[in-house]
């Protein structure tokens, strides 16, 4: 495997390797079915993305919206692999804590009782944290904050730092919940007046 030597992507290594194990052939049947898979996924994704903007939009016709979405496909698929994960990194970065905690709470919606506090206290903390992944992976980097993350986040350098801040901003949420709804309940005074 050392004839291989270095690859920039996923892409590039699975070729290297169907090409070494089964020569020409082994590039014509990768290139087959990553074009079938591929093809497959992105008729899928068009389809249904044109369906919904054309739900938001009614004025214009589902078929416009198919043509442009192709056409803006394939200019973003033409920029190669290796561009396109660099590009996207940062706002990667930013948006996958914040799904993560989603995901989280979800499943332990019926521990909290789907108090929305509690979303919103995770996200919220979620989110500071990852926006500054994201601007870190972006090489735009606020120094202070980077150092006051590192220093006191754990985790922090190696992507994880948001979820310490996810759990204390649920748990945050959850305690401001039933405290809002002791401080509402009106007092047994005003019911006998």
């Amino acid at each position: 495997m050392e004839k291989l030597g270095l690859s920039e992507n996923g892409a590039e290594v699975l070729a290297k390797v169907s090409t070494y194990y089964f020569g020409s052939y082994g590039s014509f049947f990768l290139g087959l079915m990553i074009t079938v898979a591929c093809l497959t996924t992105s008729v899928g994704l068009i389809t249904a993305c044109a369906s919904f903007f054309h739900e938001l939009f009614p004025n214009t016709s589902y078929k416009k919206i198919a043509v442009i979405l192709s056409i803006f496909s394939t200019l973003v698929a033409n920029i190669g692999l290796t561009q396109l994960i660099k590009d996207s990194t940062p706002v990667l970065m930013t948006m996958y804590p914040i799904a993560i905690s989603l995901i989280f709470l979800t499943f332990l919606h019926p521990l909290f009782k789907g108090r929305g506090e509690v979303y919103q206290g995770s996200l919220i903390f979620t989110f500071v944290v990852s926006l500054f992944d994201g601007l870190n992976a972006a090489k735009v980097q606020i120094k202070v904050i980077h150092h006051l993350f590192t220093e006191f986040l754990p985790m922090y350098d190696i992507g994880l730092g948001w979820l310490i801040p996810s759990l204390l901003g649920g748990i945050g949420g959850y305690i401001f919940s039933i405290l809002s709804k002791e401080t509402s309940r009106p007092s047994e005074t005003q019911f006998n007046k």
